[in-house]
């Protein structure tokens, strides 16, 4: 994080790691969210200037992400307001249940569904039956290995992980994982995206926990070795929140369900 948000933000703002001769993608993609993790995706995604439209497993879990979205945006709960790029946006968002037709028009759907292979199969199966040929499709994951869910999908080559961490709205960085048969389309649009909605992207190569997941292990089972040794429960979440972390390391896993997907 310090070398990507500090060190190098400027070699990554000018494009670092984008394949150049990928042309760039609009800035005003239709995204497709849920809760938790997928909420807040949306967020910064309709914040950004994206619009977003919701495919949940109900029309009771959808309209949960857009609970999500309105509390991140004002936690006291108020209205959006009627004025503001963003919030009309955010207020304006498309929201359906399990309509994957919606998804025809995107130029790239992002998954954020439960961390498991059958789970993300069916998504990756339906989606690609809606999408066109050269959509890209991420999937949000920390555990399963790029290159075999892409085996899942028809278009291998438009497949990459996209690797949001969690609370979204505060986590400036996003992890953008290659698989052995990722195309530069698919990692120039990723990196289009991440920068659209102004994060900061880092590329890795797929291996096991990727990059973030194995520093993120790291960083529970040494609170967890602190709380072992006697320090008080409280000073772990304060003095990592003092190291630069959003979160201390109990409330650093999460769970995602959703389905994103966004168009120029």
């Amino acid at each position: 994080m310090i070398r990507s948000l500090f060190v190098s933000l400027q070699e990554l703002n000018k494009g670092a790691r984008r394949p150049s001769r990928c042309r760039r993608r609009g800035s005003r993609p239709s995204r497709h969210r849920g809760r938790f993790m997928g909420a807040g995706i949306a967020y910064v995604t309709a914040l950004a200037g994206i619009n977003v439209v919701l495919i949940d497993r109900d029309q009771s879990a959808a309209d949960r992400g857009k609970e999500h979205s309105q509390k991140a945006h004002d936690p006291a709960g108020r209205a959006w307001p009627r004025h503001g790029g963003g919030t009309r946006r955010l207020a304006g968002a498309h929201h359906r249940d399990r309509d994957y037709d919606a998804l025809e028009d995107c130029d790239m759907v992002i998954e954020a569904v439960f961390e498991d292979r059958n789970v993300k199969a069916e998504a990756i199966a339906r989606t690609e039956a809606v999408i066109g040929d050269h959509v890209v499709f991420g999937s949000n994951t920390s555990t399963l290995a790029i290159t075999s869910l892409a085996k899942l999908s028809k278009r291998p080559a438009c497949f990459i992980g996209v690797h949001f961490f969690s609370p979204v709205e505060r986590m400036l960085l996003v992890e953008i994982i290659v698989g052995k048969a990722t195309g530069d389309a698919a990692l120039a649009a990723a990196l289009d995206y991440v920068r659209a909605i102004r994060r900061t992207p880092i590329v890795v190569n797929d291996s096991r926990g990727f990059y973030t997941s194995r520093v993120v292990g790291t960083y529970l089972r040494e609170g967890h070795l602190m709380l072992a040794e006697g320090v008080p429960a409280a000073m772990i979440e304060n003095v990592a929140r003092m190291a630069g972390m959003p979160v201390g390391p109990p409330r650093s896993t999460t769970r995602s369900r959703s389905i994103c997907g966004w168009k120029s």
